[in-house]
């Protein structure tokens, strides 16, 4: 994400509540590897989270939830 790129409050907020753990463990999830660099986890995370921002999410689910989907 760039710097000059302006999300809205609530996307910023779901992309900002989850620590670096948090973001890895979900791209391993997702992928079944580690990010190749910074930028690929925080492409996928941003991603992400702007599925759940336009699917009126307020915050991320569970990862048991996460499971189910």
């Amino acid at each position: 994400m760039s710097d000059g790129e302006r999300l809205p409050k609530g996307l910023r907020k779901l992309v900002s509540a989850l620590t670096l753990e948090d973001k890895l463990r979900k791209f391993r999830y997702a992928h079944e590897r580690e990010p190749r660099n910074d930028e690929e986890l925080n492409t996928f995370i941003l991603e992400v989270a702007r599925e759940l921002y336009n699917a009126d999410y307020d915050e991320w689910p569970e990862d048991e939830d996460e499971e189910l989907a």
